[in-house]
């Protein structure tokens, strides 16, 4: 008799002490269940955030990828500073082309097919990619590279407002030209000016008109004593 009560007294002792272990593991899959409802809500409080600051990241990522579209003209799939942009650039305006993306800085390759390595540097200022600086590279008789190659960086070229995409749209970037022989200058209403420059004479084409009598002008930049700013007979320069 002893014996049957001994076996029940472990029984119950067994199944208490079962009992006691599923209600421990109950109560830590309520806390585990707790924190992980705990955890999804701060996911789903904050997650979305951190999904929309990494596309506003990707959105506000600088690059660009140029290659030639079905014309052989030059095609440029841009981005900088969350602006998108396609650009165009024909191929006989620039028969070699690229552009290049350092920070602030955007530089334009635009040049002949041989002998000269032709860059215009874009500034980020305020907003507004603007022309600060040029450098024409001759690449051809090595006796010849300090004579004929030619850089300008002149403050007075952001003074210009010269803007980028302004130039890419309109085939307006800058590219260097030599003067024929002596040739004078005139002001923006096509009046003649006291002012001439000799053969030989580098300058900075900045744009290019045809007046009513179908001559064409260059707006040129000329860096010498004094920084000038005027207009000449395209006829009058030679385009490097």
């Amino acid at each position: 008799m002893r014996s049957v009560h001994l076996d029940a007294r472990l029984n119950r002792m067994s199944c208490n002490k079962l009992h006691a272990t599923a209600l421990n593991m109950v109560r830590k899959m309520n806390k585990n269940l707790k924190n992980l409802i705990y955890t999804s809500f701060i996911l789903s409080v904050f997650f979305p955030f951190y999904s929309i600051s990494i596309d506003l990241t990707d959105k506000n990522e600088n690059f660009v990828n140029c290659t030639s579209d079905s014309s052989n003209n030059h095609k440029c799939e841009m981005q900088y500073y969350g602006k998108k942009s396609v650009l165009r650039v024909k191929y006989d305006v620039c028969p070699g082309f690229d552009i290049n993306i350092d920070n602030d800085i955007v530089e334009v390759f635009c040049s002949p097919p041989r002998d000269y390595s032709n860059y215009s540097y874009y500034k980020y200022i305020n907003g507004h990619l603007l022309f600060f600086k040029y450098d024409s590279a001759f690449g051809g008789n090595d006796n010849l590279v300090d004579e004929l190659s030619f850089q300008i960086d002149s403050p007075y070229l952001i003074s210009l407002k010269k803007d980028f995409y302004d130039d890419i749209k309109n085939n307006t970037i800058p590219h260097i030209g030599e003067v024929k022989s002596k040739s004078f200058l005139f002001d923006e209403n096509r009046n003649k000016s006291k002012m001439y420059l000799i053969k030989g004479d580098k300058v900075l084409i900045l744009s290019s008109k045809i007046d009513g009598n179908n001559q064409e002008w260059y707006r040129i930049f000329y860096s010498g004593k004094k920084d000038i700013d005027m207009w000449i007979k395209a006829d009058a320069v030679v385009l490097n």
